[in-house]
């Protein structure tokens, strides 16, 4: 009898057992299928749909156990919760803000080389996870769409697999943003191994850690930033762009403004080239430090009627508007500024090691700011192309070094085609007659006659009478 209770006991803790696992592995089987589901192209979510309804936006904290009061039920209304709470075993779901769950199940459920059309905020979007973007996805928030990070972390993520280029991910566009930071949060849109990704009309201001890169690009190619404002990094890097694990380049930046933060811009390839940088028109300025520093590996980078001004140089301490002074046994080559305003920087550019820089039209005026240099080049320098540009109010236009420059600002040729070394009012000219009574010149003019039956073929000015005063120069046979 006992040994026949023992039985019956025996065997229902074994079928209890085993039905428990068979239970769980059947829920992990189906998350499982879930989250592949979730993979697939599945299509657009528009606005008004039900997927939205949780949405709070008022801008104020509302954590999950707000409205549910057991994981279970958590996940059952956004199933992509069971497997990203097992990738973040530590993360306590009950805090994880509402907002943040609904948006990122919206973008998980339209699965890849979907557009999700996000509804605008009563106020603002208050997050405290990272919003992971898809494969060929466009996020696109109802215009001016406010989100307050609060991750620790970077905003928005288009992050792309372990190798560069094979694994990366393309074809996102992120746009309608104003991103505002907080003090512990790392910056606003991090983007790694990615190319064909354009971000749109997007603000971010307000990330004060000294760690924060308010966009931080590593990694890429064919980048667009059109109309992105970045304002208010004030310990930090606006745009921080760097390539490490293969070459990377095309980053396009139209309309784009970075201001009043530690560094506007900081470029540099760690472990491998970046080639081709184009900044067209926008703003550096009201920097606490400098606007653009450039470090080794850049090749191409082109300035195009950008504006570089320190707006107010007591309340914004930034001196530098380009620091491109490398290391020894470094390089970066092909840095080319053209149709640019520099204002108000005690050191417009201060130079060192790069090679192939041109200065094309541009306006350097230090507003008469004590020992300002407008051009402060190294002796690492080499083969620059200085042409004319316009030097106004600095303590010093241009302090030369390096080898092998061009420097054509110290010159001018009129609509004739008289030449003026130095800019002086003595010129050269030329023509097949002689001077004599024609030629009206500064003393010390030199004119070359090209006749061949002429007996002179150099004249010298030597009065200061109009057209008179030309005397041809003798040569003995």
């Amino acid at each position: 009898m006992k040994n026949w209770l023992i039985g019956v006991i025996t065997a229902s803790l074994f079928f209890l057992i085993l039905g428990y696992i068979s239970y769980n592995n059947i829920i992990d089987t189906t998350y499982t299928m879930v989250q592949k589901n979730l993979t697939k192209e599945t299509g657009n979510v528009k606005e008004n749909e039900k997927i939205w309804s949780d949405l709070k936006g008022d801008g104020k904290t509302h954590p999950l156990k707000e409205k549910f009061k057991k994981k279970e039920d958590a996940i059952k209304s956004f199933p992509f919760l069971y497997s990203y709470l097992k990738d973040y075993p530590n993360l306590d779901w009950e805090d994880i803000e509402i907002d943040w769950v609904v948006i990122q199940n919206a973008i998980n459920s339209a699965g890849i080389n979907s557009q999700i059309l996000i509804p605008k905020p009563i106020i603002g979007y208050r997050i405290n996870r990272p919003i992971i973007i898809k494969q060929g996805q466009t996020i696109d928030f109802s215009s001016n769409s406010k989100i307050y990070d609060y991750t620790g972390d970077y905003c928005f993520k288009i992050i792309g697999g372990a190798k560069f280029p094979q694994n990366s991910i393309t074809h996102v566009t992120l746009k309608n943003l104003d991103i505002e930071g907080s003090i512990a949060s790392k910056g606003a849109i991090q983007l790694k191994n990615a190319y064909l990704v354009n971000i749109e009309n997007v603000k971010v201001s307000k990330y004060d850690s000294y760690k924060a890169n308010a966009i931080h690009l590593q990694d890429f190619f064919q980048i667009n930033l059109n109309t992105v404002q970045v304002n208010n990094v004030k310990n930090g890097t606006g745009i921080y762009v760097d390539s490490v694990t293969g070459n990377s380049g095309q980053l396009n930046m139209t309309n784009t403004i970075v201001q009043r933060s530690k560094v506007g811009m900081y470029i540099s390839g760690s472990n491998n080239l970046i080639d081709g940088i184009n900044f067209y028109g926008g703003a550096v300025g009201n920097n606490y430090s400098k606007g653009v520093v450039v470090r080794k590996n850049v090749y191409n980078l082109n300035f195009i009627g950008s504006h570089f001004e320190n707006h107010d140089g007591h309340n914004y301490s930034g001196t530098t508007a380009v620091e491109m002074e490398l290391s020894n046994n470094t390089s970066s080559e092909s840095i080319n500024f053209l149709g640019c305003i520099f204002i108000n920087n005690k050191y417009g550019i201060r130079s060192n090691n790069v090679k192939r820089v041109s200065l094309t039209g541009n306006q350097f005026d230090a507003r008469g700011i004590k020992d300002s240099v407008a051009v402060k080049q190294g002796k690492g320098d080499g083969a620059w192309i200085i042409n004319p540009n316009y030097f106004v109010n600095n303590g010093h236009d241009l302090l030369e070094s390096g080898k092998n420059h061009v420097n054509l600002s110290a010159v001018s040729i009129d609509s004739k085609g008289v030449f003026y070394p130095q800019n002086s009012k003595a010129g050269i000219y030329s023509g097949s007659e002689s001077p004599e009574g024609k030629i009206v010149a500064s003393p010390g003019s030199i004119y070359l006659r090209t006749e061949e039956s002429t007996n002179y073929y150099v004249y010298v000015k030597q009065t200061d009478k109009g057209s008179k005063g030309w005397k041809p120069l003798k040569v003995n046979n």
